[in-house]
């Protein structure tokens, strides 16, 4: 159960799917963990699926909660997308960390990372909805993403 007197930043009803039900309780104090390291605000995405999945076609997803609890959530950062990334990688968090950089938040474009504690570090960026990029396998990819990463807008 998450023990939510030591939670700082984030409160239940900030999520998509109840946190105490669906998430292991790491991921929300590593998410607050890290709000504090951005020190930036960090916005839980509204979406349904952000925090909890539970379509047999999400069953390989960190996401996935039937029989077991999410070890993922998507945000929108505040600020920098690029630091909100560097923050995310350094922190030690994080194994899985995804940019999406064809997401809105609040009817407009706005960066979303994915956050999460699979078993093995993987690295990746999405351009829309089909097309997944992953940098620690190619030279190529890293230096696109990191182009993108510097070129996105604060929010």
């Amino acid at each position: 159960m998450i023990d939510w007197n030591k939670i700082k930043y984030f409160k239940k009803h900030h999520f998509s799917e109840d946190p105490d039900i669906y998430a292991e309780p790491q991921l929300i104090m590593n998410l607050d963990n890290y709000r504090k390291q951005l020190g930036n605000r960090v916005y839980p995405s509204p979406v349904e699926g952000a925090l909890a999945r539970f379509e047999d076609t999400a069953k390989g997803s960190e996401h996935y909660a039937i029989s077991r609890k999410s070890t993922a959530i998507d945000v929108f950062p505040k600020g920098s997308i690029l630091k909100a990334w560097t923050v995310a990688v350094a922190s030690g968090l994080w194994t899985g960390i995804g940019v999406y950089f064809d997401t809105k938040y609040r009817s407009k474009s706005w960066c979303m990372l994915h956050l999460d504690n699979r078993e093995k570090r993987l690295l990746w960026y999405r351009l829309n909805k089909k097309d997944y990029f992953y940098p620690l396998y190619s030279e190529v990819h890293m230096r696109k993403m990191m182009q993108l990463l510097l070129v996105q807008e604060e929010f």
